[in-house]
């Protein structure tokens, strides 16, 4: 038994397109009738075989893309094994660098505080070190300014 599509199209039925609307379409599935005018087209084998080939088409790409999904869903499994270890590891160490943190906090005026007294100690034993040598630097400087006073040219006295 053919199918065969008829067209009922008069100029209200064209779209603004020029397509005929789809629901002009209608499906009759008895058999063409001659005459009249109108001619049959017994090659409906024809094209029920190149849509038979589309639709094979069709299912081998989609077949394809299945497939690539699947490799790619694979792939993405292997990559969430694998970084498992990591995401543990993130959160131990931002666990641990949190903990470093507040224990710097809660020691840190205690620190700030050693060191002050270590600038302090610093600073008395440089001044008892200055007081202790401080004869010795000032005879030196006496020293050094004769020397500099001997080294001056003398003033030239023109005789009266």
């Amino acid at each position: 038994m053919t199918n065969v599509i008829r067209l009922n199209i008069s100029d209200a039925d064209h779209l603004p397109s020029g397509r005929v609307s789809a629901a002009k379409m209608s499906m009759n599935t008895g058999p063409l009738h001659g005459g009249g005018g109108g001619g049959t087209f017994d090659g409906m084998s024809e094209i029920d075989a190149k849509i038979e080939a589309a639709e094979a088409r069709t299912d081998t790409k989609f077949e394809k893309l299945l497939g690539e999904l699947k490799l790619i869903n694979q792939r993405m499994d292997s990559i969430e094994r694998s970084t498992a270890g990591t995401k543990t590891t993130i959160i131990v160490t931002a666990i641990a660098a949190l903990g470093l943190t507040v224990a710097i906090m809660a020691f840190g005026s205690q620190w700030f505080g050693l060191g002050m007294d270590a600038q302090q100690v610093s600073e008395r034993a440089a001044q008892a070190a200055l007081d202790k040598n401080k004869p010795q630097i000032d005879g030196l400087n006496g020293k050094l300014d004769q020397l500099i006073q001997s080294t001056r040219p003398r003033p030239n006295n023109p005789s009266p």
